[in-house]
């Protein structure tokens, strides 16, 4: 059966932002060679199977969507310069994507769903600022509270992890949200900011003596 001509219109826009997607992960600074080589494979996999789909007429609009939402996954979820990039090309080109923006839902709900996302605030946020989408993005009000939340979080962290660092001890109730809240101070380079050179030579002898 023919491909629906929705389908191949969908098949054929999708190709336009696969390609953007390759070009701005080509050129970034900011992911790892690991990260880089795993999605140019998912790219590189989705393009062959759209073209061949769309050669042999046999194309399904589930397959679209299935790829869509594989491909959207990172740019949906992510935060960084990189993102702002790809939705900017996506933009200049017309394409009819919606963006969904996991600060958006920070800013409705007060939390992340992935701690990864606090991660990726943390360390690009004052970058961010600096581009041109973001602002457009997000009012100077709601900057504001995105920065207010960051300070909340990082506050609430590391009070707690603080308060396990002084008695040395972890509740055995409590052991995921610690090493969480630690994962949250060293991912987002906070612990140098609380604690000096022999304070942290103290705290990390610590937690090397909380692993198994």
């Amino acid at each position: 059966m023919a491909i629906n001509p929705n389908t191949r219109t969908r098949a054929k826009i999708l190709l336009q932002a696969l390609q953007i997607g390759e070009t701005v992960i080509t050129q970034s600074k900011q992911m790892d060679q690991q990260f880089k080589t795993a999605y140019q494979v998912l790219i590189t996999y989705s393009e062959n199977f759209i073209t061949g789909g769309l050669n042999k007429d046999k194309l399904s609009a589930y397959d679209i969507k299935t790829i869509e939402n594989e491909f959207f996954a990172y740019w949906k979820g992510a935060i960084n310069i990189d993102v702002e990039l790809f939705w900017d090309a996506l933009e200049q080109q017309k394409l009819p994507y919606t963006r969904q923006s996991p600060i958006k839902k920070l800013l409705e709900k007060g939390r992340f769903k992935r701690i990864e996302q606090w991660f990726d605030l943390g360390n690009n946020f004052a970058e961010l600022q600096q581009h041109s989408s973001f602002r457009k993005l997000f009012t100077k009000e709601e900057i504001k509270q995105i920065s207010e939340l960051m300070a909340a979080a990082e506050k609430k962290r590391f009070e707690f992890v603080n308060r396990c660092f002084e008695k040395r001890n972890v509740p055995p109730s409590q052991h995921g949200k610690f090493w969480e809240s630690l994962a949250f101070l060293k991912n987002c380079n906070l612990v140098s900011e609380y604690y000096n050179k022999q304070e942290r030579e103290v705290f990390y002898a610590w937690i090397e003596s909380l692993k198994p």
